[in-house]
């Protein structure tokens, strides 16, 4: 590999195709951050999804199995470039199919910024809804060198998304559920007033939140749904909010116009067979609200909740891995979270160090934050097989 930094690449694509391997997160953060370079790209290769893929710049892009590469005879004309935390395992891959030198890049280019860690937990996550100019405006900073001298001395705060757990409630029972749902012999709603007095403490003190997730369970099935809904919507540093729902449930007595928001975004799993979801898209559709559907998905099996007892090192490196990690922060009542399956693993008498923050309880809540958002890893990783090397892939909602 070169330097990888963005200039480079940007030199080499003068006079070379690019090929991506990887569609996902990463490939929609790079897609926002160099809209330039989407038009270089002459196909996507990856390992789940294959087909024609639509971009939000109304670009359309064919993404092939990778053995696809295996007819590309020129292949000095192109430069490949890894858009995922797994760009080591790509690389492999790649190197098996081509058995010859070719010229590589990963994003993201983390050496475009001096601290590699906190471009990695958080400026490389905010980058998938805000560009770079809107993250240094949104802190009142000029340049990333300002930015992060801020940030170590817990001038700023981020949290680049939060997830918010409203019930252990579902109306499915999935196999390889990685919130381990189906572990919950009593489900409930978590209690509102610890969700909204733990959010306003955060609104406080974070700078921005970019992005925060209702999930469950089924959130449709939380009696306390459209009030931390509305909450939210109040919040001027919460620019989007995703609902994730699995479209089994159809709540007529929520709030409408709180769904149809332009901040909000319904984002539905599409299971398939495995799932009758018709009527509940024809409601949002005729009630004219925003939804994504999740199509062509394959689940990672994250493996059950007993502990692995990989070493430290392991545990760096699988951490280093997880997007998920990255990206999923969550909140559960009054206690903050490195993941949504960190919450549900104490919540099930998973008891580890290193786990959450207890929000109330905390007599500096910003370097708190700051600090348990860099962790090079949970104690929760040694509970979950998401951020390995060889990963388990399944059809998704297969039922019990």
């Amino acid at each position: 590999m070169n330097c990888n930094t963005d200039a480079e690449l940007y030199s080499i694509l003068e006079t070379k195709g690019l090929i991506v391997f990887g569609v996902g997160n990463y490939f929609e953060q790079f897609c926002k951050q160099y809209p330039e370079l989407v038009d270089k790209i002459v196909f996507c290769i990856d390992n789940n999804y294959q087909g024609e893929l639509s971009l939000e710049s109304g670009k359309s892009i064919y993404v092939y199995n990778p053995q696809y590469i295996k007819n590309i005879f020129n292949i000095s004309e192109y430069v490949f470039l890894f858009c995922s935390s797994y760009a080591l395992d790509m690389k492999q891959q790649v190197d098996e199919y081509l058995n010859i030198e070719y010229e590589y890049f990963e994003y993201p280019f983390c050496v475009t910024h001096p601290d590699k860690k906190i471009y990695k937990r958080i400026i490389a996550p905010l980058l998938m809804w805000q560009d770079e100019q809107q993250i240094l405006e949104s802190v009142n900073c000029n340049t990333w060198e300002e930015f992060l001298k801020k940030y170590k001395s817990n001038d700023i705060s981020i949290i680049p998304r939060l997830v918010i757990v409203l019930t252990t409630k579902c109306s499915l029972r999935c196999k390889d559920c990685n919130e381990l749902i189906g572990y919950y012999s009593h489900p409930k709603d978590l209690i509102k007033k610890k969700i909204i007095d733990s959010l306003e403490k955060l609104m406080k003190i974070i700078d921005i939140i970019p992005c925060c997730e209702l999930i469950g369970g089924e959130p449709f099935l939380a009696s306390i749904f459209d009030d931390v809904l509305s909450f939210l919507l109040e919040q001027t540093k919460v620019t989007r909010i995703e609902i994730t729902t699995n479209g089994t449930i159809i709540n007529k007595n929520l709030s409408i116009d709180n769904l149809k928001n332009p901040k909000v975004v319904i984002r539905l799993s599409d299971y398939g067979n495995e799932v009758n979801q018709g009527k509940f898209i024809e409601f949002m559709k005729n009630n004219d609200v925003n939804m994504e559907v999740l199509k062509d998905m394959m689940w990672v099996v994250p493996g059950g909740p007993e502990k692995r007892d990989r070493d430290t090192i392991e545990l760096i490196k699988q951490y280093d891995r997880c997007q998920g990690g990255q990206i999923c922060k969550c909140l559960w009542e009054d206690k903050l979270f490195g993941c949504v399956r960190a919450a549900s693993l104490e919540n099930l008498g998973y008891t580890m160090t290193n786990q959450y923050i207890e929000i109330n309880d905390s007599t500096n809540l910003k370097m708190e934050v700051n600090n348990f958002l860099t962790l090079p890893y949970y104690e929760a990783c040694n509970h979950c097989n998401l951020g390995l090397r060889d990963l388990e892939y399944i059809q998704p909602a297969i039922q019990l």
